[in-house]
């Protein structure tokens, strides 16, 4: 009796057969709309369209930051931002302000309390020190806007004062 130790032939071909399909497959999902490198470059396109609107984005912010801290009127700052120790005396309908580089200080006229805040003063923004967010301005009128609520964009209570000399 003969031990048959090799491989048959049809067991090659069903192997044979089985790369195949396996090949086919491989090269498939590789290539075509739905593949591989089709997604990948449609990932790319979107990455640097994406890119391009953050720039664009980015850009605009530094400009606003940059109107906001550089324009409209006032005294010039120095390198902390501070306008130094001028004090200036500012009025509107209700209220009396005083401001210097470091604070404003809020009063009723003719009442003797006031609301003090500690700001860092950025050229005509105003920021109070604590929260970090922007309570008075001096726009290009020359008048100066106390944003109660901290949001210039949305400020339902703003108060508006002119500088007395």
């Amino acid at each position: 009796m003969k031990s048959n130790k090799g491989i048959t032939l049809i067991v090659l071909v069903i192997t044979i057969i089985v790369l195949l399909v396996l090949a086919g497959v491989a090269i498939a999902s590789l290539s075509g709309n739905n593949g591989i490198t089709q997604k990948a470059q449609e990932a790319k396109t979107k990455s640097d369209e994406s890119l391009v609107n953050e720039e664009t984005t980015i850009s605009g912010y530094e400009t606003k930051i940059e109107t906001h801290t550089n324009g409209g009127t006032g005294s010039a700052t120095n390198t902390n931002g501070n306008t130094g120790s001028e004090t200036t005396y500012w009025q509107s309908e209700e209220f009396n302000l005083t401001l210097t580089s470091n604070t404003i200080s809020v009063s009723f006229i003719g009442h003797s309390e006031s609301q003090d805040w500690t700001i860092i003063r950025q050229g005509n923004i105003i920021y109070d020190e604590e929260t970090e967010q922007i309570n008075a301005e001096i726009k290009e009128d020359g008048k100066l806007y106390l944003y109660w609520d901290f949001d210039p964009e949305n400020a339902e209570e703003t108060s508006v004062f002119t500088q007395v000399n």
